[in-house]
């Protein structure tokens, strides 16, 4: 069983390889962020696994996490390789909130949304803000109450595009009538896409690439 489990998972890791090639001959691709479920079961090697196959790009990268990296040690496991979970940082005039809202693997403890809210204040600084996060509001982890919050944090401070994994498929929409928030879900590497985030001053598109 656990021969059997290695050469299943093995041989979906190497659809990753294939999208790193392409990524990697594509000149305008900057950086990458993986929306998570680097695991299946939150096990070291399987955070080695994507790792190595991440180190091949020729650009940096950040890893968010999912809930299946919280599994067995996995969180601890994505805090000594890679830092805290909920994270920041900034390019060309956008920043990029990055944030841990993992549910019923996390103890079933609700997000930090002080957390998240505080770092969308400063939103005047930049011409846009995006908020990345494994689970989209509108899914299974999410009981109303959370999604409202997280929702309501999203339009108060005016966030252009919430970006989304865990669902295993693509969406590219605004969800809610009293917000103009964009929320874009993206497929998992068997579908075979990538997505590519173009951003100017004024606007930003969202490109589904195959490989």
């Amino acid at each position: 069983k656990s021969l059997f489990y290695e050469i299943f998972v093995n041989k979906e890791y190497s659809i990753l390889d294939e999208a790193i090639n392409q990524i990697n001959n594509d000149k305008s691709i900057l950086f990458v962020i993986h929306l998570g479920d680097v695991t299946d079961g939150g096990l070291y090697k399987e955070f080695h696994w994507t790792n190595d196959k991440m180190l091949k790009l020729n650009i940096p990268y950040v890893i968010l996490t999912g809930n299946h990296d919280y599994l067995s040690n996995g969180h601890s496991i994505y805090n000594q390789m890679y830092g805290e979970s909920s994270f920041v940082f900034s390019f060309n005039k956008t920043k990029f909130v990055c944030f841990d809202n993992v549910v019923w693997e996390n103890n079933n403890t609700y997000p930090d949304f002080n957390w998240l809210n505080n770092n969308l204040t400063d939103n005047i600084l930049y011409d846009h803000i995006f908020v990345i996060s494994h689970i989209p509001p509108f899914s299974d982890q999410f009981d109303k109450y959370c999604e409202s919050v997280f929702n309501k944090i999203l339009t108060l401070n005016k966030v252009k595009l919430s970006i989304h994994g865990h669902v295993h498929c693509y969406s590219y929409k605004q969800y809610y009538n009293n917000s103009s928030t964009l929320y874009f879900t993206a497929d998992d590497i068997k579908g075979r896409n990538y997505y590519k985030i173009s951003v100017s001053k004024s606007t930003f598109n969202i490109q589904q690439v195959p490989f």
